[in-house]
C-alpha cells in the first residue's frame, strides 16, 4: 500500500466528501428531462474513492488511537 500521512488522508476524506455532497446537490437540481448519466458515473467514482479512503483510515485508526473519528470528518 502507498504511504500517506494521516493529515493528508484526513484532508482527502474531507475533500471527497465535499465533492460527493456537491454532486448530490447538482443532481437534485436536474429536471426530469436531464441526462444524469455523467453525474451518476462521477458520483460512483467518488463513492468508490470514499470507501477506499475510509478503509485506509480505519486501518490507520487501529495503529494510532489519537485520530479523529471518521464520522467527524464527514457530513
Amino acid at each position: 500500500m502507498i504511504e500517506i500521512s494521516t493529515y493528508a488522508l484526513e484532508a482527502a476524506i474531507q475533500a471527497v466528501d465535499e465533492k460527493i455532497w456537491a454532486l448530490k446537490a447538482e443532481m437534485a437540481l436536474l429536471d426530469e428531462n436531464s441526462d444524469a448519466t455523467d453525474l451518476g458515473d462521477e458520483m460512483m467514482g467518488y463513492m468508490k474513492a470514499a470507501d477506499s479512503l475510509r478503509a485506509s483510515y480505519e486501518d490507520a485508526c487501529k495503529q494510532r488511537y489519537s485520530l479523529t473519528p471518521y464520522e467527524k470528518l464527514v457530513r
